[in-house]
């Protein structure tokens, strides 16, 4: 079975999102609570803020147990996906997967 075979599409209302104190959340995260953290511009913002902090800490290093060889990588709760993408362009050889909480973070 092909991966699109086994793909069904996401229910909309996964998708919706509220207003809070003029930051956007997504709503079901909310009501389950999964999820606290608004899913917006700011938020994105945020988040590449955060990974360029930590990437100029740890010199550009994505990834710290000694790898040879890199085939498979799942980032989850990858955020904005700034370290998968950082991730797959370093090792261009490797399947990098990223899952969030909500794809509205990815700008990819």
């Amino acid at each position: 079975m092909s991966l699109s075979e086994s793909t069904i599409p996401l229910d909309e209302e996964y998708r919706d999102t509220l207003e809070y104190c003029g930051r956007t959340f997504h709503k079901y995260s909310l009501e389950t609570g999964t999820y606290f953290a608004p899913v917006d511009e700011e938020e994105i913002e945020r988040l590449e803020l955060m990974h360029n902090v930590l990437s100029k800490v740890f010199d550009n290093r994505l990834i710290f147990p000694p790898m040879v060889t890199l085939r498979k990588i799942l980032d989850c709760g990858c955020g904005a996906a700034n370290w998968a993408v950082d991730v797959a362009e370093q090792y261009p050889d490797c399947e990098v997967c990223g899952d969030g909480a909500d794809m509205t973070l990815f700008r990819v």
